[in-house]
């Protein structure tokens, strides 16, 4: 039972029946089971965890036991498994029954987090008041998880009841000083794993497809990427395989040495890793792992080195700060070739982003690029493919469902106008770049493309 005052909750009664245990909440006056206050622990023992293999997660896997179940206990199996194996490393998963049980475990100090997608404010009113005044947190997710946030930046917001993907953490030691700052803390600390976690397995299966929709348009460019290579945000990396290929001398079709040089990938997201390291593998490259921006001794398991083989480094990071560029890409710069494939979408500031691209390639060295764009106005002269769709209604669902859309999709923006954002910044000898709107689904009506090059210019 809950009430709340202008949707936010004050007062909430939770009574668990077979434990026998009556919770209560009132806002500015703490929370108790069966009148002792809550958390059960002295709060100097409980200490601020660093990673996901100190925690307790506490979840449930939904009530529809229908074919999405197996998807659904592959996602948990993947949250536990050790990072060496893809998986999140999560010490332990508990399922206590129910949103408001698992929302008690929290309060009582014994779970560190509770996470859970699909909730409705009943299930979690009550609930975040016995949490919060426990000393704990709780949020939702409209948009502090974004991934086009810098990281320094990303702050939780007040709790919304009626978003439907909520995160509790346990009462946790605040900061000298800072107020409030230990449930904080503690989320950046490791529910920002969670979610790259949740991205890179919705993305096994989805960029399976994507790859079908897309690659009939990377093939006209992506032959042509030469020298010294960095790719922002490759993902899994399935498009190694349109890169220039050779049989080598072992009989193995692999990238052809005498065209790539050498490859960066800069991607942060380390959940991508695993896949990511097989796809270059099998295309013939050999990988290493920067320790300075992955610090991670267990994921260093690269094939032997042979000379048909080009370097392939992986670099946790992003383009999004000048100033904190990593150094394994600067110390490779500059590069004769930067690719990008749905990446400008994710970025904090696009402008931003290509500035620095500019800034690694070499004089004459060429930007590659296919980003999901903004429908293009009607009458846009680089859309070589328009299949009828109408471009105005398409546009003004972009820009209604991005609010949602950046949540779901890793901080994904499917309104911005990529293209166009590279034509203008300037500092480039050529940029040619075309537009498609496919109509192969529905996704792709509200996902249509630009791809092309920019070449950047000799002084």
């Amino acid at each position: 039972i809950s009430l709340a005052i202008n949707k936010e909750p004050v007062v909430g009664v939770i009574y668990l029946p077979i434990l026998d245990e009556l919770y209560t909440g009132v806002r500015g006056q703490g929370s108790f089971l069966n009148g002792q206050r809550l958390p059960l622990f002295n709060p100097p023992t409980l200490t601020t965890p660093t990673s996901l293999s100190q925690c307790m997660l506490v979840s449930e896997h939904g009530s529809s036991h229908d074919e999405t179940m197996h998807s659904r206990m592959r996602s948990l199996t993947r949250l536990l498994l050790a990072k060496e194996h893809g998986g999140a490393g999560l010490e332990s998963l508990r399922f206590a029954g129910a949103a408001t049980s698992d929302m008690s475990l929290v309060a009582k100090g014994i779970a560190e987090i509770h996470w859970e997608i699909g909730l409705h404010a009943w299930d979690i009113a009550a609930a975040s008041v016995i949490v919060t005044e426990s000393g704990g947190a709780v949020f939702d997710g409209a948009g502090w998880w974004g991934s086009d946030m810098a990281e320094s930046e990303r702050e939780p917001r007040p709790l919304n009841i009626w978003n439907r993907k909520i995160v509790s953490v346990r009462y946790i030691p605040d900061l000298p000083g800072q107020p409030g700052s230990g449930p904080t803390q503690m989320i950046k600390n490791t529910l920002w794993s969670v979610y790259d976690w949740l991205f890179s397995t919705m993305w096994i299966i989805e960029s399976t497809r994507n790859d079908v929709k897309v690659d009939i348009y990377r093939k006209m460019i992506w032959p042509e990427i030469s020298g010294n290579v960095l790719e922002l945000g490759p993902g899994f990396a399935a498009s190694l395989k349109l890169l220039a290929h050779t049989t080598t001398n072992d009989g193995s079709f692999h990238v052809d040495p005498n065209v790539i040089k050498s490859y960066t990938a800069l991607e942060p997201n380390p959940f991508m890793y695993t896949r990511l390291q097989e796809n270059a593998e099998v295309n013939g490259f050999n990988v290493n792992y920067d320790r300075l921006s992955y610090p991670d001794d267990k994921v260093h398991n690269t094939v032997s080195p042979n000379p048909d083989m080009v370097p392939f480094k992986i670099v946790r990071g992003t383009l999004d700060d000048a100033a904190n560029i990593p150094n394994a890409v600067l110390a490779q710069a500059p590069f004769d070739s930067i690719l990008t494939s749905f990446s400008l979408c994710t970025v904090r500031d696009p402008e931003t982003a290509l500035r620095n691209i500019q800034s690694l390639l070499k004089p004459g060295g060429t930007f590659y690029f296919i980003e999901h764009v903004r429908q293009p106005d009607p009458k846009d002269m680089t859309v070589v493919e328009d299949n009828g769709v109408d471009a105005v209604f398409w546009g003004k669902v972009q820009d209604w469902i991005t609010p949602i859309w950046r949540i779901v999709g890793h901080g994904c923006h499917v309104n911005r106008r990529s293209g166009l954002t590279v034509a203008k910044i300037g500092g480039w000898k050529v940029v040619d770049y075309k537009s498609v709107r496919p109509v192969i689904d529905l996704q792709s009506r509200i996902m249509p493309l630009s791809f092309g090059k920019a070449v950047k210019a000799d002084n």
